[in-house]
């Protein structure tokens, strides 16, 4: 018997076209089966600036979009993708934790991939704690971050290319 989380890590994230929603296919014994999952409200945005970087995903610069469901996508120069994420504390507090569940994606070799960001409000900086399948335990990351007002109410045609001017710079790289 498959455990829960070989059976995550078999999703396929799929996007559909013209949709505001995203789906989620999974096949188990050879049948395909379609999840749909709707954003939520747009909520924070984040502009992330990594000091110190995984040799594999060599992207000093992010985006997050948060909504209200739990869902998120991120965007950097080499990555696009996927997830969900639950808020151990809220955005506004000194210091509070994002733990993030990355949907299968090319990203990550068509397996999902957890997160676990710290952030530090005073001092706007955050580290990073990851496990893929493929890499296992990755070496901690950390760097700056700054959030703002998330008005994106549809990312599905949000790249890194018409995406990197939503947000501002983090301050702090001079």
């Amino acid at each position: 018997m498959r455990s829960a989380i070989s059976r995550v890590a078999a999703l396929f994230f799929a996007i559909p076209g013209f949709m505001s929603s995203a789906s989620v296919v999974a096949a188990e014994g050879g049948a395909a089966a379609a999840l749909s999952v709707q954003f939520g409200k747009p909520t924070y945005m984040q502009r992330l600036y990594y000091r110190k970087l995984y040799e594999k995903k060599p992207f000093h610069d992010a985006i997050l979009f948060y909504y209200d469901n739990g869902l998120y996508k991120i965007i950097s120069p080499g990555e696009e993708h996927y997830g969900s994420y639950v808020v151990d504390g809220s955005f506004g507090a000194e210091k509070y934790t994002v733990h993030f569940i990355a949907f299968p994606s090319a990203d990550w070799n068509n397996t999902s991939a957890y997160h676990v960001l710290e952030f530090d409000n005073a001092r706007h900086r955050f580290t990073q704690r990851a496990i893929v399948p493929v890499d296992g335990k990755i070496p901690q990351q950390h760097g700056d971050f700054s959030t703002s007002e998330n008005n994106v109410a549809n990312p599905l045609g949000t790249n890194w290319e018409n995406g990197k001017n939503l947000m501002p710079l983090t301050d702090g790289r001079e």
